[in-house]
């Protein structure tokens, strides 16, 4: 098979079972993702964007929700990354057994939950990392939802956004309550992180 190690960011690597670990991938975090339909394999620019932004953001202890998971590989590397818990959610029942999988292929199925739903299906609970790579229709639906379940001060990494669809984003979240903190790019693709302001600091 074709696939092969992704070097996602400088500390995470995503590998398929098959593959045998190199002795420069030693000391690195490893997500083991077998990829069947599901999107999420490492090897888009979204899925790294999202790593790479993810690696920055996550805090210790953190409570995460992979919002359109796919593989699941964003949730898995979110507590490989030091989160308590990440919650992955996708309405493709496909994804979310490819994404059980590579949960319990990452020996972490105590702290990641996957399960199938969209925007409306979310639990009532607050996060304090959402990450959502989907796309720009997707996000536009959802993004009240998804902003809802956010704490205060909490970080929400959105990829899967093409350099076109920037302004359209940018309207939208101008009156959601979140703010960009930053904005990588990889060729057409772009992915933001940004913090959901406090009602008080906004006056």
């Amino acid at each position: 098979k074709s696939i092969g190690i992704v070097e996602a960011t400088a500390r995470i690597i995503i590998k398929p079972s098959w593959k045998k670990l190199r002795k420069k991938d030693k000391g690195k975090i490893v997500l083991h993702i077998d990829p069947k339909m599901a999107f999420g394999t490492g090897h888009h620019e979204t899925t790294r964007l999202s790593l790479v932004l993810l690696e920055e953001y996550v805090c210790p202890g953190a409570a995460v929700l992979d919002f359109g998971s796919g593989t699941g590989i964003l949730a898995i590397a979110a507590v490989k990354l030091g989160a308590a818990s990440a919650l992955a959610i996708d309405n493709d029942p496909w994804a979310v057994e490819n994404a059980l999988e590579n949960i319990s292929r990452n020996r972490v199925p105590r702290r990641v939950k996957a399960v199938e739903g969209d925007g409306r299906k979310l639990p009532k609970r607050s996060f304090d990392l959402i990450v959502a790579n989907i796309d720009l229709p997707t996000i536009t639906k959802s993004l009240a939802d998804i902003v809802k379940r956010l704490k205060p001060q909490g970080t929400l990494i959105v990829s899967g956004l093409l350099t076109t669809d920037l302004t359209k984003f940018l309207n939208l979240i101008s009156h959601q309550g979140v703010v960009p903190l930053e904005m990588l790019n990889e060729n057409e693709w772009i992915a933001v992180a940004l913090i959901k302001a406090d009602a008080n600091s906004l006056h």
